[in-house]
C-alpha cells in the first residue's frame, strides 16, 4: 500500500473475462474519478490493476500461476465483472477471473462481483454462458450480495456509488454510521430543494374554463371538501310532502368515507364520484 509521501496507495484488481472489456475501461475511469475527487482529502490513491497492463512474460509454471505471483497477490481488493463468458479453465478454477477472485478472498481481501443483465449477443457461447450462470448461482447460495447492472451506463453509476462506500469501509476505517451520516448531510440540501420544488409544482392546480380564470392557481389544501351524498330523485317523488326536506337534510350531513360507502352501495347500483 505504499504511495507518495503521506498517502496510502491501494491496488484494486479488475478481474474479468474478455467479453466485458468496455466495463474494464469504465472501472478504470470510475477509479480515476474517485482519485481526482477524494485522493487529497483522504490521503489515499487507488490504482486499477489488470493483467494486460501489469504483467510481464515469464516461464516456469502455468500462466495463471505467474499472473497470481506478479499481480494478484499484490492487490488489496478486486472488482469481478461477468457477462456471457467465464474464461479458460486454469486447472484450479473455471476461469482466470474466478481463480483471482477466490484467491484474494482466501487471503482475506474484499471483493465486489458484478453480473451484466444486458441482452445476449447473437453469437453467445452457450457452454460459457451456462458456466457463468452456475458460478453466479454458487455465489448466491453462499449468501453473497452480488451486483447486477442493465447496461454500461448503469454499471458506471452503480460502481461509482459502491466504490465510494466500500473504499471508506475497507481502507479508511469509517463505520456505516459515519458514511450514512456524511451522506445524509451532503444530500440534505438537495432533499429540501426537491421537496420545495414539489410543493411549488404539485401543491397547486390551475382552474380552467373561462379565459379570465385560466391563470388562477389554487392550493390543493383548499380544494378538499367534506363528503356528501346527492340523490337523483324520481320525478314523481320529488314533491311528496316531507320528501324534499328529508333528502336535503341527508345531503347536507357530512359523511366519512367508510360511512359513505356503506350507505350508498347497498342501495344504489351506480355511484358517480365528482372531485
Amino acid at each position: 500500500m505504499a504511495g507518495k509521501e503521506g498517502y496510502k496507495k491501494i491496488k484494486i484488481l479488475i478481474a474479468s473475462p474478455s467479453d466485458v472489456y468496455k466495463e474494464r475501461e469504465i472501472a478504470e475511469k470510475v477509479i480515476g474519478d474517485w482519485n481526482v475527487v477524494n485522493s487529497d482529502d483522504r490521503k489515499l490513491t487507488i490504482e486499477p490493476v489488470w493483467w494486460e497492463s501489469h504483467s510481464a512474460p515469464e516461464s516456469g509454471e502455468r500462466i495463471q500461476g505467474i499472473l497470481n505471483k506478479q499481480i494478484v497477490d499484490t492487490c488489496d481488493a478486486a472488482i469481478g465483472i461477468f457477462w456471457t463468458r467465464i474464461g479458460t479453465d486454469t486447472g484450479v478454477a473455471e476461469g482466470g477471473a474466478v481463480e483471482e477472485i477466490e484467491r484474494l478472498e482466501r487471503m482475506g481481501k474484499p471483493v465486489m462481483i458484478y453480473f451484466s443483465l444486458d441482452d445476449l449477443p447473437h453469437d453467445v457461447d452457450i457452454e460459457q454462458l451456462q458456466k457463468v450462470r452456475t458460478f453466479k448461482a454458487k455465489r448466491q447460495c453462499k449468501g453473497d450480495y452480488l451486483g447486477e447492472y442493465e447496461n454500461h451506463e448503469d454499471f458506471r453509476k452503480r460502481l461509482t456509488h459502491h466504490l465510494g462506500v466500500q473504499v471508506r469501509r475497507w481502507f479508511l476505517g469509517e463505520t456505516e454510521y459515519q458514511i450514512t451520516s456524511d451522506s445524509s448531510k451532503e444530500h440534505l440540501k438537495h432533499d429540501q430543494l426537491y421537496q420545495a420544488t414539489l410543493t411549488e409544482e404539485l401543491g397547486k392546480i390551475r382552474l380552467i374554463g373561462a379565459p379570465d380564470i385560466d391563470s388562477v392557481q389554487v392550493n390543493l389544501d383548499d380544494t378538499f371538501v367534506p363528503l356528501r351524498i346527492s340523490h337523483n330523485w324520481k320525478t314523481e317523488d320529488r314533491f311528496k310532502k316531507g320528501m324534499h326536506d328529508a333528502v336535503l337534510q341527508e345531503e347536507m350531513r357530512h359523511h366519512s368515507s367508510d360511512e359513505l360507502m356503506q350507505r350508498v352501495f347497498p342501495e344504489y347500483r351506480m355511484l358517480l364520484v365528482i372531485g
